[in-house]
């Protein structure tokens, strides 16, 4: 029986698992020890799982890691992998579980202790992820610096309290301090970067702190600063300027929605345009209609940073125009790089990113305040009279009516309708949601229930310190396809905009379906998207939907639900003028002449 196992192990190490799973069952078959062949045989059927998932056959794949825990229960890396894919069915109890199961085998288990410390990040326990991220640091010294940065920018996604925001940011600069002064140093970022993407939400200005962040990145992993050979090339201007658009999200996704219209009209006959894409997508009816109206389409991987960023600077770009740093990782660590002449990110996410390499930030003279540049590390540049920052297709209005008794809502009910992702809601819109309640017995605050039940049971548990009973009149309804939402949108007396961080998709499309949306402006570029958009369509009109404290929303929102005759008056205003919001040439065009005029012109420093 030695000799068959030994034969076993040999097939193993040449990669022929089949076989060699096959001589470890024969030796099973026989009376005797086991042991040994069992841990052989799991170490098979693992490596088989392995084959399987690359050729990207999940089902088979985690079959397969199953039988491996049967012949060998201990197996640490197929208790991992079952993780992960407990993990991507959303099923994060069982990850966890697995994770430590796995750790419990073999507690120094980088890849395990990994997953289960990125797991407790994913579902807001970040009280859990910030030892894993310590002891993380110890037990990987090639990589202490970027675990050290891991932990600095953990941050909960549901603002638990209104003191959260200034707490947060107290622990991230003396972290980020920790990691300016560490001598480790990564060459490979991608592994283990994390956005700090919920920062943007707190309705604070983050551009001392994102240059932090990104100074820390710098220090930690100096390759970041990769520039492409032909930045120092000179640039031919008899051509056409070679635009690369770039975002791991043009598909029907809010980026799609903004992308889609600037791709298909920027003027190729000045602009060759090539849509890069990060990672994989679906090829929706976005995606395609994207894709067509590109010169060139490229698809760029994610686990290899220096891999993906020779294969952009191949393109020898003229400029290159991120549609929204810090929504994932990997487009944040790659526009550290100078990957073409003029460098430029706009509202997808609408907030500073610190990042040196990056000359221009585009936005709109309706949406910033007096001294907006103040919260830019980017020089700010302002197109005139923009109330979309894109050439935005007007959304067909629903096909049918809709009852709202299909979705267990009363005839008789007031619906305050707000749509927004659940961490876009800050404690300081508790306040408007619990003075609704007070003014108005017959309103019903409509919500919609978030992919991941760990987003709505931490803002439940927010919204018991609320007063007035605001908490039982709030409803959550399932998520549903894009048509039956806009139904429901259909049924809503009135439309409430999240403080701090405004709709910018959903309120368009509101206003294509004629439902007044009520904003109280904040101070910065995405407090004021919606307050954007009225100006646009001629701001007095719209005074009585702009709010300028807490009790002033409640009582304009009250208003506009219970008075019948006000609200079809400020439905008639919107149907009269939202077309100024939908498919503005202008937008494009002003967006051609910027850059040229970038190209002309590089940026220097806003400091």
């Amino acid at each position: 029986m030695s000799q068959l196992l030994k034969r076993a192990e040999q097939l193993l190490a040449a990669g022929e698992f089949a076989a060699a799973e096959e001589l470890c069952r024969q030796v099973l078959a026989a009376p005797g020890p086991a042991g040994a062949a069992r841990k052989l045989l799991g170490e098979c059927l693992y490596n088989q799982g392995v084959l399987l998932m690359y050729s990207g056959m999940h089902t088979e794949a985690e079959e397969r890691f199953g039988e491996a825990l049967q012949a060998n229960p201990k197996h640490v890396l197929a208790l991992n992998n079952l993780g992960s894919f407990a993990e991507s069915a959303g099923l994060f109890d069982k990850a966890i579980a697995l994770y430590k199961e796995a750790l419990a085998a073999d507690p120094r288990s980088v890849i395990c202790l990994r997953n289960l410390a990125t797991c407790y990040q994913r579902t807001d326990r970040i009280e859990e992820a910030a030892p894993l991220f310590d002891r993380l640091a110890r037990l990987d010294p090639g990589n202490t610096g970027l675990y050290m940065l891991r932990n600095a920018t953990l941050i909960k996604a549901i603002i638990p309290d209104r003191f959260y925001p200034e707490q947060v940011r107290e622990r991230m600069h003396a972290m980020l301090g920790k990691c300016l002064e560490t001598r480790s140093r990564s060459s490979h970022p991608e592994k283990l970067a994390s956005p700090y993407f919920y920062l943007s939400y707190h309705g604070k200005s983050n551009r001392e702190l994102h240059s932090r962040i990104a100074q820390a990145y710098l220090h930690v992993c100096p390759s970041l600063g990769w520039e492409a050979p032909h930045i120092r090339h000179e640039h031919n201007a008899s051509n056409r300027i070679r635009i690369g658009i770039v975002s791991a999200h043009m598909y029907n996704h809010s980026i799609g929605h903004t992308t889609r219209g600037l791709v298909e009209h920027l003027d190729k006959a000045q602009f060759h345009v090539t849509v890069i894409r990060l990672g994989s997508h679906p090829q929706d009816e976005i995606a395609t209609a994207i894709d067509q109206a590109a010169d060139a389409v490229i698809k760029v991987g994610t686990s290899d940073l220096q891999q993906s960023r020779e294969q952009i600077a191949a393109l020898e770009l003229d400029l290159l125009f991120y549609q929204d740093i810090g929504m994932e990782p990997f487009s944040y660590l790659l526009s550290f790089s100078r990957l073409a002449r003029v460098q430029v990110t706009s509202f997808g996410h609408p907030d500073t990113t610190g990042i040196p390499n990056m000359d221009y930030f585009i936005s709109s003279e309706l949406y910033e305040p007096e001294n907006a540049q103040d919260d830019y590390s980017e020089k700010l540049v302002l197109i005139p009279n923009a109330g979309t920052l894109s050439y935005y297709y007007r959304p067909l209005p629903p096909a049918e009516a809709m009852l709202r008794s299909e979705f267990g809502l009363d005839e008789s009910d007031h619906i305050y309708f707000c749509p927004q992702t659940l961490f876009k809601i800050h404690p300081d819109m508790d306040a408007v949601f619990a003075g609704i309640v007070q003014r108005d017995a017959q309103a019903r605050i409509v919500l919609i229930e978030p992919k991941d039940a760990f987003f709505r049971q931490a803002l439940e548990k927010r919204f018991q310190t609320m007063p007035h009973a605001a908490s039982e009149r709030i409803q959550f309804i399932k998520r549903m396809p894009h048509a039956a939402y806009l139904r429901l949108m259909s049924c809503a007396d009135v439309m409430l905009d999240t403080i701090h961080f405004n709709g910018q998709n959903t309120n368009l499309e509101a206003f294509s379906i004629g439902i007044p949306v009520v904003t109280w402006p904040g101070t910065m570029q995405r407090a004021r998207h919606t307050l954007g958009m009225y100006k646009k369509m001629g701001e007095d009109l719209f005074a009585d939907l702009i709010a300028e404290s807490a009790d002033d929303y409640a009582d304009k929102a009250v208003k506009v639900a219970s008075d019948q005759a006000h609200r079809e008056t400020l439905q008639a205003r919107i149907a009269s003028r939202r077309s100024m919001l939908y498919e503005d040439i202008e937008f494009v065009r002003s967006c051609e002449r910027l850059f040229r005029q970038m190209l002309q012109a590089p940026a220097k420093p806003a400091n």
